[in-house]
């Protein structure tokens, strides 16, 4: 019986470990939309979804982490996109790209469950035009646990 308890308590905090450190939120900015953030301690998985040219984008980042102290971290790190959208003449588009991340992310003190970020994400757009993308800046708010 104490070896099933000490079993099932084992578990029971490698569930728990395992539902910590994510974050949830909005962001503003050139485009605007909402974020999802998995904090593995030195990397991370981010995901967006944003609202881009009368249509959307969803991205998927791998971002590298560095502690900087007083709970900010700059993260920077690549990944893609894949977008759907109205064009100029009225039609249907649909984008594919490659991005990259570059920002910082402060942790609020005391408890506070909340990050503050800025960052820019550039894009590589590779279709239906070949092209670069620079006005990805953008605020987030994320709610973490």
């Amino acid at each position: 019986m104490k070896k099933i308890l000490v079993l099932m308590a084992v578990a029971f905090m490698a569930i728990n470990v395992n539902a910590q450190n994510w974050g949830i939120g909005i962001k503003a900015g050139w485009d605007y939309g909402l974020n999802i953030k998995k904090y593995n301690g030195g990397t991370n998985y981010e995901g967006v979804i944003d609202i881009h040219n009368s249509g959307f984008r969803a991205l998927g980042l791998y971002e590298w982490d560095k502690d900087l102290g007083s709970g900010f971290h700059l993260y920077y790190g690549l990944g893609a996109n894949v977008g759907f959208w109205d064009n100029d003449k009225d039609e249907s588009s649909f984008g594919l790209g490659i991005n990259g991340v570059i920002g910082v992310e402060w942790h609020l003190p005391n408890n506070i469950p909340l990050t503050l970020a800025l960052d820019w994400t550039p894009s590589f757009e590779l279709i239906p035009e070949t092209g670069f993308w620079s006005k990805g800046l953008g605020f987030s708010v994320k709610y973490v646990w």
